[in-house]
């Protein structure tokens, strides 16, 4: 068995290309089977390998027996030969804090303990002591609570400077190995509890699987191993989807969805779904179905709103765009009586004039950026954001904004970025990359109170 194993190992690293000769490796030893097994063989190989070998254990604090498993990873380390590195993290406190299961804190918290003292200290590997039996309880979570096809490339023989040796690898394999070499290892308690759910898959689920279908572990790895060969294709395919059918902007997306004649529907969700993780949101898969859906319909509305982008259909395009937030600590000021309130960058000016009609048909034709209007009567104005329900006066009566920016033809992505001039007496013009102004704020000839608003940026 021991020759047997460790030519298997050896394979293994080959194969997945694992260790370089000179490689630093640190071995995640929790004292279990399978840790144990994997730091003997990667001694009895590191000649043979040219590497290095340290160990690391963190102690969870979550067990009553978690200081004597600390301390059995020391005393196993000093027997044979190998730095052993340990630390303590509260893993309850901290999934308590951020609101996240044992499981999920103590992984989080494990790894990243590991990788920063392995970055500190030179290790250029990490060595995890996962298996075969491991990747087939993962496939059986994924299934049973919902993944995506990536979800199901399950755990890698490498991720970043992270390896597995034992990948290919079954329990039946370790433990049988730990039997004939005669080691010493901790038994963890809580793996008899099913009330985690990776122990309700081990010890229920699996071990009545076994005896109608004995060969299913090989039969899922292999199946596991040709997802991993089919989802290179699709990331291959997504990435030249990508350069093909999408454009990048200042704040935004836009996918060409004549994507959708090009590449089938999973190609086109997983295009969306990697703009998605550029603007760091994650969706459900209800979500992305929904988004997707509207990859093949026509016409422009919001698909969704989140909380830092919005997803828009416009007609042959489907734009992801964040969504601008302005300051909520608007600059103040007060001219000539009128107190100024504006989240916007703008140079405002209040002068008495005496307009007469050349001076109203030059604003008319040369102020795309600059709102002249009269003050009288005015006492407070509030540069903002256009918001629901706004309507603005012309001289065939009320007319909302939105409307106004629909028949302008002004884009669905580009609506929200319309800025309002509000007043106390109502609403006294909007600019949208052009000024409009209210009816009943319109300069007229005669000596004038009158306010000149530039917009210094879109």
């Amino acid at each position: 068995m021991k020759a047997e194993l460790e030519k298997k190992v050896l394979d293994t690293i080959n194969k997945y290309k694992l260790v370089s000769e000179g490689d630093k490796i640190l071995v995640s030893l929790s004292g279990g089977v399978d840790s144990v097994v994997l730091l003997n063989v990667l001694d009895n190989l590191k000649a043979k390998l040219g590497i290095q070998l340290g160990a690391i254990h963190i102690n969870h604090l979550l067990r009553h027996f978690s200081s004597r498993d600390e301390l059995f990873c020391i005393n196993l380390c000093n027997e044979m030969g190998i730095p052993c590195f340990t630390f303590r993290k509260n893993v309850r406190e901290f999934a308590r804090e951020n609101n996240l299961s044992i499981e999920e804190a103590g992984r989080i918290v494990r790894y990243s303990t590991i990788r920063q003292f392995a970055r500190e200290n030179g290790f250029t590997k990490i060595a995890t002591a996962h298996h075969i039996d491991d990747n087939i309880e993962t496939l059986f979570l994924r299934i049973f609570k919902g993944t995506s096809l990536k979800g199901l490339l399950l755990i890698r023989p490498k991720f970043q400077n992270i390896i597995r040796p034992l990948i290919e690898i079954t329990k039946y394999e370790i433990i049988e190995y730990a039997k004939e070499q005669k080691l010493s290892f901790i038994i963890d308690e809580t793996n008899y509890s099913n009330e985690y759910e990776r122990n309700y898959v081990r010890n229920i689920i699996i071990p009545t699987i076994y005896p109608r279908f004995p060969n299913f572990r090989e039969k899922i790895y292999n199946l596991i191993s040709d997802l991993r060969d089919l989802y290179s294709i699709v990331e291959m395919l997504t990435k030249n989807a990508i350069n093909q059918y999408v454009v990048f902007e200042k704040d935004s997306a836009v996918i060409n969805l004549k994507i959708t004649e090009d590449y089938p529907k999973i190609i086109t969700r997983e295009v969306v779904k990697k703009i998605l993780s550029y603007f760091k949101t994650p969706i459900s898969r209800k979500v992305l179905d929904r988004i997707s859906y509207e990859t093949r319909g026509y016409g422009n509305k919001v698909v969704v709103k989140f909380k830092n982008i919005i997803v828009l259909r416009e007609y042959d395009k489907l734009r992801i765009k964040k969504i601008e937030h302005y300051s909520r600590e608007p600059k103040k000021t007060k001219i000539s009586e009128v107190e100024f309130i504006s989240y916007f960058d703008v140079d405002i000016d209040v002068s008495e004039l005496d307009v007469n009609e050349n001076f109203i048909q030059k604003i008319k034709t040369n102020s795309s950026r600059v709102l002249y209007f009269d003050l009288d009567g005015v006492k407070k104005v509030e540069i903002r954001r256009r918001e629901k329900g706004d309507y603005i006066k012309l001289d065939f009566g009320n007319k909302k904004i939105k409307d106004i920016l629909i028949d302008e033809k002004i884009p669905l992505s580009e609506r929200d970025k319309a800025v309002v001039v509000d007043s106390n007496k109502g609403i006294v013009g909007i600019y949208y990359g052009k000024i409009r102004v209210a009816s009943n704020f319109l300069l007229k000839t005669g000596h004038r109170k009158v306010c000149r608003i530039r917009f210094n940026s879109d």
